[in-house]
């Protein structure tokens, strides 16, 4: 999980959330469809592709291990009080909740 800035060198990022992959999306698009029933838009690979770079951690720990793995983007100006953290802890919940109960990793 990460967050981003609003604007970024003067262009605009609508998204108040993104699901980046670089591999194997199944996962990544599972929780961008459950995400898309409690807000709009959602950016797919936005607002970085994720096919380029996700960092250390899931390049790391995940990828490398061969484990499935997304990335979550958050607009950071939704995360400036405790309602907006709240607000989003319960989005997340809601979404990711019934995907990981069913999950199996299998194509």
């Amino acid at each position: 999980m990460h967050s981003f800035e609003p604007v970024f060198a003067g262009v605009p990022r609508p998204w108040p959330v993104g699901v980046l992959w670089k591999e194997d999306d199944r996962l990544a698009r599972l929780l961008h469809t459950a995400l898309e029933r409690q807000v709009s838009p959602v950016g797919l690979n936005q607002p970085y592709d994720g096919r380029a770079a996700l960092g250390y951690t899931l390049e790391t720990h995940a990828i490398g291990r061969g484990l499935d793995h997304l990335l979550v983007e958050l607009r950071n100006d939704g995360l400036q009080d405790a309602a907006g953290c709240r607000h989003w802890a319960d989005v997340l919940h809601q979404a990711l909740r019934p995907i990981l109960r069913s999950w199996t990793g299998s194509p």
